[in-house]
């Protein structure tokens, strides 16, 4: 029995690796480039949210914050941007107690978007979009942005 030529296996194996090779390589390059942007963003948003705060106006209903979780179910904060970077697509986490039990609840809000942001300097209103029948106590109020994910201003009622 005799077996494949030396010569004809090596151009069989090299074709194979240039085959192999073509559908390889575009798919690595192009991964690596989505990478390279992908962190590219990421890295330059962060260092943009760097300048990013903001605050409750401890002057404006109980500590910045105002509700009504009777007959309204209202839920409203005055917020001032003190940083360097417009903020928009503001949202709610509240935490209420009702019978002994904590909830986490989650809300939009009315107000700032990304055409019409909270500049620096500014201050306004945001009102939460209250999906729901909210009864309870609220223990407290976090407001986030979209803008800035990791940017946050929480208070305790």
């Amino acid at each position: 029995m005799r077996g494949v030529s030396p010569i004809v296996a090596f151009v069989i194996l090299v074709v194979l690796i240039f085959s192999i090779a073509t559908f390889v390589v575009p798919w690595a390059l192009d991964l690596a480039r989505e990478t390279a942007i992908q962190t590219q963003n990421r890295t330059e948003g962060m260092l943009e949210c760097q300048d990013a705060a903001y605050s409750f106006d401890p002057e404006w209903g109980v500590h910045g914050i105002k509700w009504d979780f009777g007959v309204n179910d209202t839920l409203e904060a005055k917020i001032v941007n003190s940083g360097l970077v417009s903020l928009w697509g503001f949202s709610f986490e509240i935490e209420i107690e009702q019978d002994g039990e904590i909830s986490i609840k989650h809300f939009g809000s009315s107000g700032f978007t990304q055409d019409r942001p909270l500049k620096p300097g500014e201050s306004g209103i945001i009102r939460a979009n209250l999906t729901e029948d909210v009864n309870g106590t609220l223990k407290s109020v976090k407001v986030l942005n979209s803008r800035c994910p990791q940017v946050w201003i929480s208070q305790s009622i």
